[in-house]
């Protein structure tokens, strides 16, 4: 660990980089527009974790936090832990070890 807090680092496996472009798709059409944000944050979480972890190639957790704070006036550190800790699962296993979720099925992988 660093300054930057915990790394989460997009993995080499091409099969589940398309996975995870699928999974923010399916995280954007989960927020529901009538839904208090608070409701739904563990979402907005995900989202921008991946959104992040797409472009950039990595992700600086407490940057990260540090900004979604600045945007949202606040932190759920629990989710935001939990979102950071699916997501991060999500690269190193697949997502072996989350328990409600998995990464879309692709056909031939």
């Amino acid at each position: 660990m660093n300054d930057e807090g915990p790394i989460i680092e997009l993995p080499a496996n091409q099969a589940i980089i398309d996975k995870l472009q699928l999974k923010l798709e399916e995280y954007r059409q989960r927020l529901d527009s009538f839904k208090a944000p608070e409701l739904q944050i563990g979402t907005i979480y995900k989202i921008a974790i991946l959104e992040e972890l797409l472009k950039v190639g990595k992700v600086a957790t407490y940057e990260l936090s540090r900004k979604l704070v600045e945007k949202h006036g606040g932190l759920n550190l629990e989710k935001f832990e939990n979102s950071c800790g699916v997501i991060q699962d999500y690269c190193r296993t697949g997502g072996q070890h989350v328990r409600k979720g998995c990464l879309p099925k692709i056909a031939n992988s």
